[in-house]
């Protein structure tokens, strides 16, 4: 999932930390960091019953590499 498709679930970070109870700031590290490391993705998919979908290709290299995701 991609900082947009997040964005335009929940509206803006104060919405989905209400939404979530997750915190905002996770949300604007997210968005400075130009992705969302994918085992937050996996979370939000969960939380939104799979409206939101984890995909390992939008989250950078080093990323997957560090986590061992494949694909």
């Amino acid at each position: 999932m991609t900082i947009d498709e997040l964005r335009d679930y929940y509206g803006n970070c104060n919405q989905f930390g209400k939404r979530t109870r997750m915190s905002t700031s996770s949300f604007l590290n997210w968005v400075k960091w130009g992705y969302i490391p994918i085992a937050s993705q996996h979370k939000l998919e969960i939380l939104t019953g799979g409206e939101l979908v984890a995909r390992v290709r939008d989250t950078p290299l080093t990323e997957n590499v560090r986590r061992g995701a494949n694909g």
